[in-house]
């Protein structure tokens, strides 16, 4: 301003020290008008900058809009005649009378009544504007400062956050492992722990990568802003941004996950945070339509097929008829890391049952739900068998090298007799005929049978007498159609439904009186009203 006061050596060298006032500022890039009120002199060129910029916070404001919304809460209290009404600074999105948005972190699902701007009545708000909210569906008491409104499902309230940070200069203390501090962020004040994952102690000045344990769930997206403050004396101690907002556990000097860590700083190019969120968030497979909020990518599609195609990531579907609108993204290292949890299981189930080859993948996915979805968990299970770690067969893992340790010849034999067995059907071979026909493996036999038994190929009808799972469903279910319930039926007539001889139907009988699919009276059988449930039923 006052140009007309002065020569232009001095406005030059008066601009000049404007922009190295303004360097590395918001307002680094800012034009400068050379102005005078007296003349009139740059009030034209003024008023078209300020036109323009005008407009073009319009213009953000408009591409904003389909932004979730996100509004931090200051105070809350009630109305007379209106109820309950909190206030804040929209951080994100827009906000329209009657739209439902969730209250984080509580989850409490609530409609706008109304909304006001600066005291004036308007139907909806937007990103930068202040706002006061009637809302309906809560009491006062209900809410605190610190809370959060925002679109449905956009955020996830967490107690463990991974950040990067930086100690004050003014700070008096050095910032230690395991600190006790407070968390300022948004209008949220939370005690915590600091855990540093690069360094023991961090002095003013220095910065690292950290994750903080807090007392409390909070809200908050990748890149927000946050101060630590000591809790006695009170003082700022160190500011940061947040990396990962929902994080999972870090252990101290863990190279691997400090570089992915690393890359979600603001400073790395988009592609590189999307790897690094979909490192660190593990498994369950991280949803496409939670990148945005993981690394402030807003447009993931295309970098997303890229890390498909180069295979940094993999695609593992919720479900076999799962649609691709939404990928379920995971990355290989991910998986890699989580192997030995696995393998832990599976040894100790193999520990449990050394005679058994195969162990049923039902109750190890219960185990491993943690991991995600069924179809998920058998997708992994796929991963690790492409690696050689285990092998897959009709349902059923075997870890690599478990089992019992059988020649080739024996699992030769062991096949074999399991598919005369079945073939065979009641009437099969008893044990001492199976050893006959085994010649020089014949002590092996006994043991051979069991492990049939224990993979649930063969099932014990007695010490001589195996019959196949299969022709057992067969019997029973035939026996089912053909006995009536209300009846008792003679060994002669039993043996006679089943077309078999004394030596298959006595045992039979026997073994089908001792799991309850029968009851016996005398010399009578009549089926149980009550069939039992177990594997061999």
């Amino acid at each position: 301003t006052k140009t007309d006061l002065v020569d232009d050596d001095l406005l030059e060298l008066v601009e000049e020290e404007i922009r190295e006032i303004c360097e590395n500022t918001f307002l680094q890039d800012a034009p400068v008008v050379h102005t005078s009120a007296h003349t009139g002199g740059g009030i034209d060129e003024l008023k078209k900058i300020l036109r323009q910029q005008c407009q073009g916070i319009v213009d953000s404001q408009l591409n904003k809009q389909s932004e979730m919304f996100r509004l931090a809460i200051d105070r809350s209290f009630t109305l007379e005649g209106h109820g309950t009404i909190v206030t804040g600074s929209v951080t994100s999105g827009q906000l329209n009378v009657d739209d439902q948005v969730t209250l984080e972190p509580s989850g409490d699902v609530v409609r706008v009544r109304s909304l006001q701007n600066h005291d004036h009545s308007v139907d909806s708000i937007v990103r930068g504007e202040r706002a006061a909210i009637n809302l309906a569906g809560i009491k006062p008491h209900q809410i605190r400062r610190g809370m959060e409104l925002a679109s449905a499902g956009f955020l996830r309230p967490h107690k463990l956050l991974s950040v990067s940070l930086t100690v004050s200069d003014a700070a008096q203390h050095p910032l230690r492992n395991h600190s006790r501090t407070q968390l300022h962020i948004g209008t949220a004040n939370i005690p915590l722990s600091v855990k540093l994952l690069d360094a023991e102690v961090l002095f003013p000045g220095e910065s690292g990568l950290a994750q903080l344990a807090l007392d409390h769930q909070v809200v908050c997206t990748w890149n927000q802003p946050f101060v630590l403050r000591l809790e006695s004396p009170v003082t700022t101690i160190a500011g940061g941004r947040i990396l990962h907002p929902r994080a999972k556990r870090i252990v101290f000097d863990d190279q691997e996950s400090l570089q992915f860590l690393g890359q979600l700083a603001a400073a790395n190019p988009d592609i590189k945070r999307i790897e690094a969120a979909i490192f660190l968030a593990g498994l369950p497979p991280t949803r496409t339509d939670a990148l945005e909020l993981l690394t402030g990518v807003a447009d993931t599609e295309q970098l997303v097929l890229q890390l498909l195609e180069s295979g940094a990531v993999f695609d593992y579907p919720p479900s076999a008829t799962g649609s691709n609108t939404r990928l379920n993204l995971v990355h290989p290292m991910a998986l890699r890391r989580i192997w030995p949890q696995v393998q832990n299981i599976l040894q100790k189930e193999h520990d449990r049952n050394p005679l058994k080859t195969n162990l049923a993948m039902a109750p190890l996915r219960t185990r491993l739900a943690y991991l995600g979805t069924e179809h998920q968990i058998n997708q992994v299970f796929s991963h690790f068998q492409r690696q050689g770690h285990l092998t897959l067969h009709n349902g059923n893992v075997t870890l690599k090298g478990q089992g019992p340790q059988l020649t080739k010849n024996e699992r030769k034999l062991l096949e074999a007799t399991v598919q005369q067995i079945r073939q065979a059907g009641i009437n099969t071979m008893l044990v001492k005929e199976i050893e006959s026909q085994a010649g020089a493996h014949k002590s092996a036999v006994a043991q051979l049978l069991q492990v049939a038994v224990a993979n649930n190929e063969l099932v014990e009808i007695s010490s001589t007498y195996f019959i196949h799972l299969d022709v057992l469903q067969e019997i029973k279910q035939q026996l089912q159609n053909q006995l009536d319930p209300q009846k008792s039926y003679t060994m002669s007539e039993l043996r006679s439904i089943l077309d078999t001889t004394r030596k298959y139907a006595v045992p039979l009988c026997e073994y089908f009186d001792r799991i309850g699919f029968t009851i016996r009276n005398n010399d009578q059988r009549q089926l149980c009203s009550e069939q039992p449930l177990s594997p061999e039923s």
